[in-house]
């Protein structure tokens, strides 16, 4: 009897975890119906409109019957972070697999807003070739953290690990895989120009961050200042190295001031890293504040081995 009641006891304190709202009303509010427009200035409603919109629910709401995991969701996970996992699923509206993007169980508050602000980012922003395109979410228990994210799925894997593939097998024939590597250049560059005239900061443009389709086109992801902004203020506190220092300008190192000209600047380091074949930039530095004072002197990146002298 004494056993029945302990297990009894267990799974109660199980469900009740599982159940407990990570999400205040008001951020449900703010993510289902929007942001009033009078609590904000006019310049800060031009930058960050994302934020005032309401989620589409009749566009982008996907039912969770829709979504078929299987029996084991470890067999289908494509990469996993801080956040949580990208799962390659199977959802019945759709002809092909998608990527799905599911928070880890127990996951924060802020987890939780930020790929709030994600969702609203990338149907803010739209279709765009060499941009990853948004497909829908579930939404309908997210007070209690549950929360998928469907985008199109990259079945290359990302920009970083193609282009390190790609310097282990071609080493011996650089002229021929030139053009592929001008073009990996223009597409970023044009999906960056699309998402900068829709007034969004990408904050963390890097070959990790571009993902490749079937046909090898490259797809920006995980674009979305805001969504970033708090690691980035708990980095500058606890001055841990999980920033992604190397590919961030001098601004934003100092002062954490994000804009379009930031993100030209990760756009150069992102330009090393493909003539670089995905290596690692500033190999042999690690992070201190001396490096800020580096870059400020005049530090740069040294020519890839393969470009001529005169770049």
């Amino acid at each position: 009897m004494i056993t029945i009641t302990c297990v009894v006891v267990l799974i109660s304190i199980s469900v009740v975890r599982r159940a407990k709202h990570i999400l205040t009303k008001n951020d449900q509010t703010e993510f289902f119906e929007g942001t009033s427009t009078r609590t904000h200035s006019n310049a800060d409603n031009n930058r960050n409109a994302y934020h005032l919109m309401k989620f589409d629910a009749d566009k982008f709401e996907i039912a969770k019957n829709e979504f078929q995991f299987g029996d084991s969701k470890q067999k289908y996970v494509l990469g996993e972070g801080n956040f949580g996992f990208v799962y390659k699923v199977k959802v019945t509206r759709f002809d092909s697999e998608v990527a799905v993007k599911v928070p880890r169980d127990g996951c924060s508050r802020q987890t939780m807003r930020s790929l709030l602000c994600e969702i609203k980012i990338m149907s803010f922003v739209g279709d765009n070739d060499n941009v990853i395109k948004f497909l829908g979410a579930y939404t309908k228990e997210i007070k209690t953290g549950i929360l998928f994210i469907v985008t199109e799925l990259c079945t290359m894997g990302s920009l970083q690990t193609h282009l390190q593939q790609m310097g282990r097998n071609t080493k011996n024939n650089m002229a021929s895989i030139f053009p592929q590597l001008f073009r990996f250049c223009f597409e970023i560059a044009s999906g960056m120009q699309f998402i900068s005239e829709k007034g969004v900061i990408h904050g963390d443009l890097a070959a990790r961050n571009v993902l490749l389709d079937s046909n090898s086109v490259c797809k920006i992801t995980d674009f979305g200042l805001s969504r970033k902004l708090y690691q980035y203020q708990v980095y500058t506190k606890k001055q841990q190295e999980d920033l992604p220092w190397r590919w961030l300008a001098i601004e934003t190192l100092k002062r954490l001031e994000f804009s379009t000209k930031s993100d030209v600047w990760s756009y150069g380091v992102t330009l090393w890293e493909i003539f670089s074949f995905g290596d690692l930039p500033y190999p042999g530095i690690s992070w201190n504040l001396n490096f800020v004072v580096l870059l400020s002197s005049g530090m740069r990146l040294t020519k890839p081995e393969i470009l001529s002298p005169n770049v």
